[in-house]
């Protein structure tokens, strides 16, 4: 089988583009993605840890972890990174540094994090009983940033409400409200349930060749109808929720419902987003 040129220049090159969707489906066709661990290495610019090694909390055994990194990149996030400071920490481990603006002229891309839930005004629905007050001023900064960082073809990566803002901004819908998956621990870490990924999906390039994850959890909303253009990449198999979704015709646009930062394990999520930027 030929490999795609994408694939060629990561071997000859070691350059660090992110994944095109040629270069995911020659990796899924030519075998499993633990198979192409130097592959991978530069496709999601990550390295694999040696097996056995004790490098720090979020570089554990068989955990990829980022290196050689040539530059420091910025990207933005609209509020509440200094309240949770893992989010900035675990983008600091991949050489991100997370700024809180209103633009995203002179940044290399977009993270939406978690916080309260998004106007279901904005997908045409009456609030429920359960749905929590709306920030609408965060509502329609995140909005215009999600557009400009498409139109600019941007690396967006969202985490709980930010998978929900995703999907509804592209013109998808919410389930208000949904029982067992607001699991409130003292270790915000603590994985709560599975998630099962998607083939031939960028997040299950991401994730190699193990594609259920032990995830924490604490949202009480999901996506029900999805945004234009995009596809969900993990679902929690007990009830079918979707836990990921992401936008394949966009260099790097994912989004799960879990919280990574808070798990050392997920390491290489971030790192994928950093190799992307």
């Amino acid at each position: 089988m030929k490999a795609p040129a994408s694939v060629k220049a990561f071997f000859v090159s070691g350059q660090r583009k992110p994944l095109h969707r040629s270069t995911v489906n020659y990796l899924l066709k030519a075998g499993s993605a633990s198979t192409h661990p130097h592959m991978l290495r530069h496709a999601c610019g990550f390295a694999l840890a040696d097996q056995g090694a004790d490098s720090g909390s979020l570089q554990k055994k068989g955990t990829p972890v980022c290196k050689n990194r040539v530059s420091v990149k910025r990207v933005v996030t609209t509020s509440g990174y200094r309240e949770f400071p893992e989010y900035a920490a675990s983008l600091r481990a991949a050489e991100v540094e997370l700024v809180e603006g209103e633009s995203l002229e002179g940044f290399d891309g977009l993270v939406l994090m978690g916080g309260v839930d998004v106007n279901p005004a904005l997908y045409g629905e009456p609030p429920d009983p359960l749905t929590e007050e709306p920030d609408d001023a965060r509502d329609r900064l995140e909005y215009a940033l999600i557009a400009t960082a498409l139109a600019r073809d941007l690396p967006i990566l969202g985490i709980c409400r930010g998978l929900q803002i995703l999907n509804v901004q592209q013109g998808g819908s919410l389930v208000q409200h949904i029982e067992g998956h607001r699991v409130r621990t003292e270790d915000r870490g603590l994985p709560a349930h599975s998630v099962e990924i998607m083939p031939e999906t960028h997040l299950a390039v991401i994730a190699g060749s193990k594609l259920k994850w032990k995830v924490n959890s604490r949202h009480h909303q999901a996506a029900a109808r999805l945004g234009n253009g995009l596809v969900v990449s993990a679902r929690d198999p007990r009830d079918g929720t979707i836990e990921a979704i992401e936008k394949p015709d966009k260099r790097f646009v994912v989004a799960v419902q879990w919280h990574p930062e808070n798990q050392s394990d997920m390491a290489k999520l971030f790192c994928a987003f950093a190799a992307a930027l």
